[in-house]
């Protein structure tokens, strides 16, 4: 997911914060949802967003710039970022919705991209083993040891910390450049707008009488992060104004999921 650094390796100040947080989410015990969460979180994660991110850029298309606006498309068009959805609110169900949207992602990001770029992306041997290596293994390593989780909230969120650093390095390092005041302005309200967008519509579906107000939560938790695949950008290689969206985006999500989760209680789902 992450390849390049800000002053170390990745592979060295990425993988162990990661499997860290997968760890911790293997240790709690498994909570089942409705079928029809895991659905309605795949859909609003990986179709529902990107739509969202089309209408809030038409919506604010005068002021922005054309690079700008395939950037964040794009980045729209990622998957979900798993680590920092289990990192700011890690129970027993979340697990399950992050892989599930993981897995319908790479079904929707080719088709995406296929469409934005005219080439469909392929993540190779390498990404799954990562994926693997850091994400499923330290789950199922979670899951089979001890289910003492006291003390782990905190260390899965120092973890996102350290993660968010090297992405935002990572992005700001990419994306340099020349950039005009207006355009990192422009740029920094389109992302705002479209994450709260993403956030909020979540609760349609408790007003549709979908989802209750515990599992609509959790569907935004999940379902609203984006995060990087380093294999996407194989088919749109983009630099400057086009990563600028993505350069916000990290903190972003960031500061917005964690100040709607800062004291949440999503313990009471139905089955």
């Amino acid at each position: 997911m992450h390849n390049q650094t800000c002053f170390f390796h990745t592979e060295y100040t990425s993988y162990l914060p990661l499997s860290c947080i997968y760890f911790n989410s293997g240790r709690r015990p498994f909570q089942p949802l409705r079928a029809r969460v895991y659905f309605l979180s795949a859909f609003h994660a990986n179709i529902a967003s990107v739509i969202l991110c089309a209408v809030t850029v038409n919506a604010l298309s005068v002021a922005l710039d054309r690079r700008v606006m395939e950037g964040a498309l794009l980045a729209s068009s990622s998957g979900p970022c798993g680590w920092l959805s289990l990192s700011l609110y890690a129970n027993g169900a979340t697990p399950l919705l992050v892989g599930c949207n993981y897995v319908l992602s790479l079904l929707t990001i080719p088709v995406i991209h296929l469409l934005l770029c005219g080439k469909a992306p392929t993540p190779s041997m390498e990404d799954l083993k990562t994926a693997a290596v850091t994400a499923l293994l330290p789950y199922l390593v979670g899951i089979c040891g001890a289910s003492k989780v006291q003390n782990s909230r905190m260390t899965s969120k120092l973890a996102a910390l350290v993660l968010l650093y090297v992405d935002c390095c990572n992005l700001l390092r990419e994306a340099e450049g020349a950039l005009y005041v207006s355009d990192v302005f422009t740029a920094l309200v389109l992302v705002a707008s479209w994450l709260s967008t993403v956030a909020a519509s979540s609760y349609l579906y408790v007003k549709c009488r979908i989802l209750d107000i515990n599992e609509a939560q959790l569907l935004q938790l999940v379902a609203t992060p984006k995060s990087r695949f380093d294999w996407i950008s194989s088919t749109c290689p983009r630099e400057g104004l086009y990563l600028l969206p993505t350069v916000f985006l990290a903190p972003a999500q960031a500061f917005l999921l964690s100040s709607i989760f800062f004291d949440t209680d999503l313990s009471n789902l139905p089955v």
